[in-house]
């Protein structure tokens, strides 16, 4: 289990448009630059990274050395992008404050400096849920215990991130906390490895378990907190899997956790309204749907304390430690 992590707040800004763009981008070196808006104390910054997440594609630039670097490491699971199609500034104002521009038009005004990255981290969750191509999208988390992958599909607040990270301490392997990606043709889950944001009650919750986070101290922090997935395990990203299990959380603290079967047409009117983009090809994405009901087991799980909840899911799993999990993993 891995024993550092920065924590940053994700803030909730007004949304840019970051509809697919034709026109390709920089291939993103440290020595390439870009110009930004006037208003800014820097004319031009340099690319910090460039990286691909699903169908979106992005790179970060800023003239904050620091910044970059905590930004590689919030988008270190993210695969590389040599072209991206989208771009984001980070630019510190003549006032102190900081502004987010994103294709050339601002996006984000007058953050402090705990706001940045958190705020950086929600567009880009947008901008994936926007440009979601062939794949059928869930606000879920998603984790696998070798090529078991389980789906959480759930509205915000039900503790599916919180869920999510306890599963990892416990050795399963990590595909996201916000957007479950399924492939319709092959029906398999995939990757979007965003940093975990978690409430600070989520955050007490892990480190009940035996998670150690050492605090950030370069300022990009406030009350809610992105944590990496390495922070929480090294090595616990996983590319793709076949969905054998569907959770459904509720999040209910002080009560008994326990786990209900649900019938597949239940589960189907559960999963259908956790979709993002289900009104995009209507009848190949319920018949996806309904397919993953059928085909998987799905449950309702009330989640009153995480330790009860994650082992309850793992004795599901056949997983009774989490030595078993890494075991199933590394068996892939």
């Amino acid at each position: 289990m891995g024993s550092k992590g920065i924590l940053l707040f994700m803030g909730k800004p007004h949304p840019p448009n970051l509809a697919p763009r034709t026109q390709a981008r920089p291939t993103g070196t440290t020595a390439e630059r870009v110009e930004v808006r006037e208003g800014c104390s820097a004319s031009v910054h340099d690319i910090r990274l460039c990286r691909a997440a699903l169908g979106f594609s992005f790179s970060v630039a800023s003239g904050d050395e620091h910044f970059g670097q905590a930004a590689q490491l919030m988008f270190a699971d993210l695969a590389p992008a040599m072209q991206p199609a989208h771009a984001f500034i980070v630019a510190l104002g003549v006032d102190g404050s900081y502004s987010v521009q994103a294709d050339g038009a601002p996006a984000v005004d007058y953050l402090a400096r705990g706001e940045v990255l958190g705020t950086l981290v929600w567009l880009v969750n947008q901008g994936v849920t926007e440009n979601p191509g062939d794949l059928l999208l869930f606000h879920a988390a998603a984790v696998a215990a070798g090529e078991v992958g389980v789906l959480v599909p759930a509205p915000s607040g039900s503790g599916k991130s919180t869920l999510a990270g306890g599963l990892v301490a416990s050795g399963l392997c990590y595909l996201s906390d916000e957007v479950g990606a399924l492939d319709t043709a092959a029906m398999r889950a995939l990757a979007y490895p965003k940093p975990l944001s978690l409430a600070t009650g989520s955050l007490v919750a892990l480190c009940d378990l035996g998670l150690q986070v050492q605090p950030d101290v370069s300022g990009w922090m406030s009350s809610e907190y992105q944590l990496p997935s390495a922070a929480i395990r090294l090595g616990s990203v996983v590319g793709s899997c076949p969905v054998g299990l569907v959770l459904f959380p509720e999040l209910a603290l002080g009560r008994q956790s326990v786990l209900d079967r649900l019938r597949p047409s239940e589960a189907l009117g559960r999963l259908v309204v956790n979709t993002f983009n289900l009104a995009d090809q209507p009848d190949k994405h319920l018949q996806a749907c309904a397919e993953l009901c059928r085909t998987a087991e799905s449950y309702r799980l009330v989640i009153g304390d995480l330790a009860t909840a994650c082992s309850l899911v793992l004795s599901l799993l056949g997983v009774s430690a989490p030595g078993d999990a890494l075991l199933a993993a590394e068996a892939r």
